[in-house]
């Protein structure tokens, strides 16, 4: 139905802000095949649930906050280390078969997760790079398309 699934984050950078599901790829991984294992992973919908769509676009990502420990030996400290960077790849998943969310399980990462529209008010205080990838997503601009539909939730 257009519209895209955000959760907010309880780790930094960026505790508290709406954010796409995300993470590292492994070695020997498509975009495509990070996306949906972090689905899994972070939501719990199975990869056979989900349709590739495209690659949006990448994104840089600049934080004075930071997930690393100055020190190995400071386990436990609260984290310290230098500012982060994230390169950001976006592709577009589909989950043709979601309905409103019912079957979201939310990871020990996140505090919770909502459906926006493109034109929500509810977009406000979301990160520039998400908002900038529902732009792109929504004028069809995008690195590479495998296809998509009207009528389906959108998992970026």
């Amino acid at each position: 139905d257009g519209r895209y699934l955000l959760f907010v984050r309880e780790d930094e950078p960026g505790a508290g802000w709406a954010w796409l599901i995300g993470g590292r790829m492994w070695k020997g991984e498509t975009f495509f095949g990070a996306a949906m294992r972090k689905v899994k992973e972070e939501v719990g919908l199975e990869p056979e649930s989900l349709r590739p769509g495209r690659v949006l676009n990448v994104w840089n990502t600049f934080f004075n906050t930071t997930v690393h420990r100055a020190s190995a030996h400071a386990e436990g400290s609260e984290p310290s280390g230098p500012a982060t960077q994230t390169v950001n790849v976006v592709v577009h998943l589909l989950a043709p078969s979601l309905g409103g969310g019912e079957n979201l399980s939310v990871d020990n990462h996140h505090s919770g997760f909502r459906w926006v529209g493109p034109d929500d008010a509810s977009l406000v205080g979301v990160e520039p790079y998400v908002l900038a990838a529902i732009a792109s997503h929504r004028s069809g601009v995008g690195l590479g398309d495998v296809g998509a539909g009207p009528g389906r939730r959108e998992l970026l």
